[in-house]
Order: structure tokens, then C-alpha cells, then sequence
């Protein structure tokens, strides 16, 4: 997958750079400039490091625990790309040969269990992360006990993950199980707690507790003003204090939120990477609240292709903005080109999420509501009743699910009446 490089020079800064390493990560304006990096470019050149690592087979045998930390490095490396099979690939084959050299009870093999689930979950394969992380917990647990800091971590991952697919009680549960760890451990006011936090919030706000969520999400963010400054984590809490505003309606705090964020991320990745898409996204919904929907419209097709560069394009980020870009059309009586938007969002959502997740149940309750303006009720009743069954089989019954609860309620009262 081709990766969004900057166009800006690596060596001087200047922009309108061609030269592109072959890695793809960094590029240059002209040989002069390339060769004055090198020293300091080669340190994280993944075409280098990989013939590196070919030599090092060669010389060392396959399973040598220095081939193991080359792997590693390396999928980090791609990760940090968004090159997310190669990082895959490179993780993978790190554990494998950490569980060869130190056998499955080791921290250096718990740390290559994180490192695979984490881009498992970045992928959407919850299910083969889940497995992971239960792993790692596991190999935790007969390391350190129960109460260290390492098991916490190991909890809050399958916490995340549980979030991420859905099982927001689940999730819960897992959160309470790591705060209460930290908490002991490293009192109120450290960073790995308000991680934990910042988790719980997401939940909350996935239960529909959204005020309960943005208390917290204050609480995490003055946590990170006071420990880190500028940093990627601080621009996290921004954005997600930014969703508890907007769903409370503060949209002009909202805002505020998101532009001091995409700021940050801006100074920090100066070029495109994911969060910016984030930001945007983010940015685009809360001009759609307001009715700026020109505005909300540009915004969306700015964040597509950065998540299709950075994610690829069947992830669930694409699927989410085409869905976001859908809406602003049909709000704007666009309705067959914002039908055939919905139609592209929700056969990404069903690949990535399977057929019963609560993102796909909302696809299909909004592309009720633009049959419904297209006239076209038979359509609607077929969109809004699997939504509905969705969300009756996953026990959720606020917000959208209310609202296509109704919706359903209302066509089968017409069709009744018809008949």
C-alpha cells in the first residue's frame, strides 16, 4: 500500500519535494539533501532494515533472538506508517521466534503479544486480538501476580477491545478490574490511569452516559495538560472531550477542541497521517450539527483520503466518512448519489465488522431514512426492520436503535393503513 509521504523536503525543509526513498516515508528535493539525512534517515529506513535482517538470517540462523528484535522494530516501524499488513507480518514473526527462544512464560514474549493484538485491533480482526490479549494477560499474571501494572495493562487492552467490538458491559466490567489496580498502585493523578479513564468514557458515551463521560474526559484532559504538554495524548483528549461537547450540543467548544487538536497533530505528523483524518471527521460533524453542511461536505473529502492512504480502503474509517458524507447529501436532496454512499459505507462496515455490529445497524437505519425521502417505503421497511433486529439482538435501545424502533413502528402503521 502506497503511503501518504510528505511533500516536504527531509533534508531542508522545503516544500515541493520529488525524490522519494524507496522506504516511501521520506522524501527530498534534491541527491545533496538526501545524502546529508542518511545518517539519521537510515535509523528507520524499513528498505534497509529489512536487507539488514535478510543478512542477519543468514548469519545468525532464523530463530535468533536478534532476527526476533529486528522483526519487532521493524513492524513498529510499519505501523507507525499505517503499513499495517507489513507490520503484521514483521510482529508476527517476532513472537514466533520469542516464544521459540524464551518459551511462552517470558516478558519479552507478553510485550510481543501486545504489540501483535495492538495491530490486529488497529486491522478490525477484534476477535484474533481478543485471543492475543488473553494470552498476554495470562503470561502476566504468572510473571508478576495479579496486582502488578503489567496485568492492568493487559486488562485495559481487552477492555479496549471488548469496546471496539461492541461489548460495552463487558468492557465495563474489564476498566473497573484495571482502575482499581492503578489506582492502588500509582494513585489518582498518573497517566496510566487516566488512560483507563479516557477508555471508560468511550464506553460511557457507547451506553449512551454522556455527561457521565465528559466529566471524565475533563478529568483526563487536565491530567495530560499537567503531565505532557503537546503531545499526540493530549491532542487524543482534545478530540475526544470535543464528542462529549458536541453530543451535550456545545458545538462552538467543540470546535475550539478540535482546532487546538489538528494543531497539534499538524506540528507533530507535518505529513497526513490518520489522526488529522480523525480531526477532520470530527470537525465535519459538528458543522453538519450546525447546518453548515457546504462546509461539512469539504471537510469529509478531505479525511477519505487520508484514511484510505493510511488505513486502506476497506477499512472501518472509510466506511465511517463515506457514511458521514452520505448524510450531508442527503440533507442536501442529493439522495441517489447519497443512497449509493450509504451503499459503499455499509459493504465496508458488514467486511470489517461482520453483519450484526452496531455500525452496520446504524447504516442501514439511515438508509431507511433517505428511502423514506426518496418515497420509496418498501425499501425503508427492508433497511430499518434489520437494523432494529440488530440492535434487539445486541440489547441496545437508545439513541439510533430508539429512533429506528420508531421509525419501523411508524411504516408498519402506514403499510397497515394502506392495506
Amino acid at each position: 500500500m502506497e503511503v501518504a509521504g510528505p511533500k516536504i523536503c527531509g533534508g531542508c525543509g522545503a516544500a515541493g519535494a520529488t525524490l522519494r526513498c524507496p522506504c516511501k516515508s521520506a522524501m527530498y528535493c534534491k541527491r545533496e539533501c538526501q545524502k546529508l539525512s542518511w545518517p539519521v534517515h537510515k535509523q528507520g529506513c524499513t528498505v534497509l532494515l529489512v536487507k539488514k535482517l535478510e543478512q542477519g538470517r543468514e548469519q545468525l540462523g532464523r530463530d535468533d533472538p536478534t532476527i526476533a528484535f529486528q522483526a519487532h522494530q521493524l513492524g513498529v516501524l510499519f505501523r507507525d506508517q499505517n503499513r499495517l499488513e507489513e507490520s503484521e507480518k514483521w510482529l508476527a514473526e517476532s513472537l514466533r521466534i520469542a516464544v521459540d527462544v524464551f518459551g511462552e512464560c517470558h516478558e519479552n514474549v507478553a510485550a510481543a503479544l501486545d504489540a501483535v493484538g495492538a495491530v490486529y485491533e488497529m486491522q478490525s480482526k477484534f476477535d484474533k486480538a481478543l485471543e492475543i490479549y488473553r494470552r498476554s494477560l495470562t503470561v502476566s499474571q504468572q510473571l508478576e501476580g495479579d496486582g502488578s501494572e503489567e496485568v492492568a495493562g493487559a486488562i485495559t487492552n481487552i477492555a479496549t477491545c471488548l469496546n471496539n467490538k461492541g461489548m460495552y458491559d463487558e468492557a465495563m466490567a474489564k476498566y473497573e478490574e484495571a482502575h482499581a489496580v492503578l489506582r492502588r498502585l500509582l494513585g489518582d493523578d498518573h497517566e496510566k490511569v487516566a488512560m483507563v479513564l479516557s477508555g471508560m468514557a468511550n464506553t460511557l458515551d457507547a451506553q449512551n452516559k454522556v455527561s457521565e463521560a465528559m466529566a471524565m474526559r475533563e478529568k483526563v484532559l487536565d491530567i495530560e495538560r499537567r503531565k505532557h504538554g503537546s503531545s499526540e495524548r493530549l491532542a487524543g483528549s482534545l478530540l475526544n472531550l470535543s464528542i462529549s461537547y458536541r453530543q451535550q450540543g456545545m458545538y462552538d467548544e467543540a470546535l475550539a477542541k478540535l482546532e487546538e487538536g489538528i494543531g497539534i497533530v499538524r506540528r507533530i505528523h507535518p505529513e497526513r497521517h490518520s489522526s488529522e483524518g480523525k480531526f477532520l471527521q470530527n470537525i465535519g460533524i459538528v458543522y453538519r450539527l450546525q447546518g453548515k453542511l457546504d462546509e461539512a461536505l469539504r471537510v469529509y473529502k478531505r479525511a477519505l483520503p487520508i484514511y484510505r492512504k493510511t488505513f486502506g480502503p476497506e477499512s472501518s474509517d472509510v466506511g465511517s466518512v463515506l457514511g458521514n458524507i452520505a448524510n450531508v447529501l442527503r440533507e442536501q436532496g442529493q439522495l441517489d448519489e447519497a443512497m449509493s454512499r450509504y451503499k459503499e459505507s455499509l459493504a465496508i462496515l458488514r467486511g470489517v465488522f461482520g453483519s450484526e455490529h452496531v455500525d452496520v445497524a446504524l447504516g442501514l437505519f439511515q438508509m431507511a431514512v433517505c428511502s423514506v425521502k426518496a418515497g420509496d417505503q418498501d425499501a425503508a421497511i427492508a433497511y430499518v426492520r434489520e437494523a432494529d433486529s440488530i440492535y434487539k439482538k445486541r440489547g441496545v435501545s437508545h439513541g439510533p436503535a430508539q429512533q429506528a424502533a420508531k421509525l419501523l413502528a411508524m411504516l408498519d402503521g402506514d403499510c397497515s393503513h394502506h392495506h
